[in-house]
């Protein structure tokens, strides 16, 4: 009989591996917070994307404020980064996330996939999370009162974990 995971469960794991990812790389701690959107007019956000194929296909949003993306790549490179280098790092940190999350959901499922290399977008057409309807988000703050998001594609995630659960 195979493991049978509670409806929130992907959403306690994507929680704690950005908590745990955020802190192993910058020493920033990040806490839940409520839907942001609202507190977020007017700021700088920017997402980076992913996506995901194989057994099932996602996208995976990481929203943040700009603040909170050069905070962490300074206090992971010990100087003042400019904003392509904190770019990159925050695409790097977002590879990690990717690439942990979808190995929890192998784990979880036995369902393969591949995660693409990510996007990264400093006026994102899309829009803040939540946005669309399809997608779970995880809301973030950090002790500074920077804003962060991560989202996925719920409803093939809940297939293929619902799937395993089935037979």
């Amino acid at each position: 009989m195979e493991k049978e995971y509670p409806m929130d469960w992907v959403e306690q794991m994507a929680e704690s591996l950005v908590y745990e990812i955020v802190e192993q790389m910058s020493g920033i701690v990040l806490r839940r917070s409520e839907p942001w959107e609202r507190l977020s007019e007017g700021m700088e956000i920017d997402m980076i994307t992913g996506h995901v194929s194989g057994d099932f296909q996602i996208e995976l949003h990481f929203f943040a404020q700009r603040a909170l993306l050069m905070r962490l790549t300074k206090n992971m490179v010990g100087y003042e980064p400019d904003e392509e280098e904190a770019q990159e790092y925050a695409m790097e940190f977002f590879n990690i996330l990717c690439g942990r999350f979808i190995s929890e959901l192998y784990k979880a499922s036995k369902t393969s996939a591949r995660f693409f290399p990510t996007e990264y977008d400093r006026t994102p057409e899309r829009g803040m999370p939540r946005q669309n309807a399809e997608d779970k988000t995880v809301y973030l703050i950090s002790e500074q009162q920077e804003l962060a998001a991560f989202s996925w594609t719920a409803a093939p995630v809940d297939t293929i974990l619902r799937r395993n659960t089935d037979d």
